[in-house]
C-alpha cells in the first residue's frame, strides 16, 4: 500500500548530526518526520523501526541517536501535504529530509505534544 507517515521521535540529548555535506545541530526534544513510500508504506516503516540497516535517508542517521516513539500512518500519496501542514505549527529543521519536494524541511520540532496529536487528529479528519 502506498502512503505517507509520520515517525514521533525522541531526541534525548543535544546532537550535531553530519550526513555527507549537510550538518544540523538537534536539541533534546521530540521531533517528528514525515516520510513516504510509495511501493509499500508498511516495509518501509518496518525499516525505520530496525536498528541494524544501511544508512540511506537523513532520517537513518537520525535514527541512530533517537528513539520512535510512535508512527501515524496515512493511505495515499500525501507527504508534501502533511509536511506543509505541519510546518503550519512546528518549527522545520532546514534542510532535513525532503530533498525530493518543494519544502524546507520533513522534520519538526514539537515543542507541545497535545498540539501534534490535535494536528495529527485535523489531518485524518480531513477525509470524513
Amino acid at each position: 500500500m502506498k502512503g505517507s507517515y509520520i515517525l514521533l521521535i525522541e531526541v534525548d540529548q543535544s546532537i550535531e548530526l553530519i550526513v555527507r555535506k549537510n550538518k544540523w545541530f538537534l536539541r533534546e526534544d521530540i521531533y517528528a518526520y514525515v516520510g513516504s513510500a510509495m511501493n509499500g508504506i508498511w516495509q518501509r516503516v518496518s525499516r525505520h523501526l530496525r536498528k541494524n540497516k544501511k544508512k540511506h535517508w537523513h532520517i537513518d542517521y537520525l535514527l541512530k541517536f533517537a528513539k520512535i516513539k510512535a508512527v501515524v500512518m496515512y493511505p495515499g500519496k500525501r507527504e508534501e501535504e502533511l509536511s506543509r501542514t505541519l510546518s503550519k505549527y512546528f518549527e522545520g529543521v532546514q534542510g532535513f529530509g525532503a530533498t525530493d519536494l518543494r519544502l524546507k524541511s520533513n522534520l519538526y520540532r514539537v515543542e507541545n505534544i497535545d498540539s501534534f496529536f490535535d494536528v495529527v487528529k485535523g489531518f485524518l479528519n480531513q477525509d470524513d
